[in-house]
């Protein structure tokens, strides 16, 4: 059957339908390809920048964040960080790109400090002189997070959700059975997901709170968590899921719908898992908090939760709509997959040598990627069937080439097992202005939030 697209009507009906029709409950071999295996010391996290430029950002547990273009060749180091601890679970943990980054420059980086063992987080400015090189002398404090005693549970990872909040996790403070039942107290700032407004100060803090945080004279968002070290947005929907790493029965997987996020208590440390767990903290039934859509015995091998990403990426459409996570201690890479009201889990053993993950992250076309520190490699998540991928990520005609990633315009008509993505930087606009076909096997996406117009009477056939 051939569409021919006129209108803006009809083509998000269109896109909306394709969206859904891609994803598949077919459980797909994951393939590990190694796209970052030099020039790394213990690689903690990988991101990108979201401004355009497709660059991969890796940042090292000791401090460095380096940079690498979209063909994972290293360019540069965009900062050390000093003065760090980085001795157990310590370290340099995230990076964070300012949503409007491309025009205001702004990164945050989230670490442990050395002899405190306080969780800070602070704020730099790009160079004006050397896009891949910070200003060192920009450092803006943002958060500095009691965190005394113990040298574990730090949480770890940041991210900007849709609505241009600041998101942290911090762990419970360390040290077994949430011994200052930190989990469940709402007034620390320990075992929480934070939730702050880095575009506006007050109190005296370089940020303040938003106003619907579900207090709004505290940046915690939801709480009840061990150690949320790798936790992720999907993408598409804002909805969140959390990797919270369990004390010695249970791993965990959370998960929370965008709309349901706020004030969400996990259950750490009432419960861990689905069991219950001895504390001093005040506890409800088992119904009144989160429970895991997964979780997994803990045994020897077998012993650190590592939450990634649903794959929303379009090169590996096997892959669609998949959640996947890991194990540091272990070869086990989850799979899962909401079918109706279901959670569905697949495991797959990767090689004999991936162990040490430590973190599942997307480059800017939305390919997932994962993290092992022990051997300094970051591998592609893929698998055999790829598709030819060509994105538009610049803002305007869509006959321009630096308008699309690598500079190359989709040819006409575009060839099966292609695919083809509006994916205009910033939720811009892209237009075409001829009549272009995409033949028997081709696809065609626009993401999320973006735009895609038809101009001068120009028709769009996908056969």
């Amino acid at each position: 059957m051939k569409y021919v697209l006129k209108n803006p009507i009809s083509l998000i009906v269109f896109i909306s339908n394709m969206i859904l029709l891609h994803i598949s409950a077919k459980d797909t071999t994951v393939v590990f390809n190694a796209v970052i295996n030099t020039n790394l010391s213990s690689p903690i996290q990988v991101t990108h920048a979201g401004d355009g430029s497709n660059r991969v950002f890796v940042a090292e547990k000791g401090g460095r964040i380096k940079v690498f273009t979209n063909n994972y060749i290293l360019t540069d180091t965009l900062i050390r960080i000093t003065n760090m601890g980085s001795g157990n679970e310590q370290g340099l943990l995230s990076i964070a790109f300012h949503p409007n980054f491309k025009n205001n420059g702004y990164f945050f980086v989230f670490h442990t400090q050395a002899t405190t063992y306080s969780l800070i987080v602070d704020r730099y400015t790009i160079s004006t002189t050397d896009p891949d090189k910070a200003d060192l002398m920009s450092r803006l404090p943002i958060l500095n997070i009691l965190h005394p005693t113990n040298t574990n549970h730090n949480g770890g990872e940041m991210h900007f959700g849709k609505d241009g909040y600041l998101y942290i996790s911090t762990g419970d403070g360390g040290g077994g059975d949430d011994p200052q039942d930190n989990g469940q107290d709402s007034l620390s700032l320990l075992g929480k997901i934070l939730r702050i407004d880095v575009n506006s100060t007050s109190g005296g803090n370089n940020y303040s709170i938003p106003p619907d945080n579900p207090n709004p004279l505290s940046p915690v968002y939801c709480y009840g968590l061990r150690n949320p070290f790798r936790w992720s947005f999907d993408r598409y929907t804002g909805d969140m899921f959390i990797g919270d790493v369990g004390q010695s029965a249970r791993e965990e997987i959370n998960f929370r719908a965008a709309g349901l996020i706020a004030g969400s208590n996990f259950g750490w440390d009432c419960f861990e898992g689905t069991l219950s767990h001895t504390t001093a903290a005040p506890c409800l039934p088992f119904n009144s908090y989160v429970a895991p859509i997964y979780q997994y015995q803990t045994n020897s091998d077998n012993r650190s939760v590592v939450g990634g990403n649903i794959y929303r990426g379009y090169a590996f459409p096997d892959l669609k709509g998949w959640y996947f996570a890991a194990d540091y201690f272990s070869r086990n890479l989850r799979k899962i997959i909401k079918i109706g009201p279901s959670w569905i889990a697949v495991n797959q053993q990767m090689p004999e040598t991936h162990t040490g993950m430590v973190d599942f992250g997307e480059t800017e076309d939305g390919e997932l990627h994962i993290v092992d520190i022990n051997s300094n490699i970051i591998y592609k998540i893929t698998t055999v069937n790829p598709k030819t991928v060509y994105t538009f990520t610049g803002h305007g005609d869509w006959m321009i080439a630096s308008n699309w990633k690598d500079g190359v315009v989709p040819p006409d008509p575009l060839p099966s097992g292609s695919v083809i993505v509006i994916k205009p930087y910033n939720k811009g606009i892209c237009q075409l202005n001829q009549d272009r076909t995409i033949s028997m096997g081709g696809d065609f996406f626009v993401e999320p939030d973006c735009h895609f117009l038809l101009g001068n009477n120009s028709k769009l056939s996908i056969d």
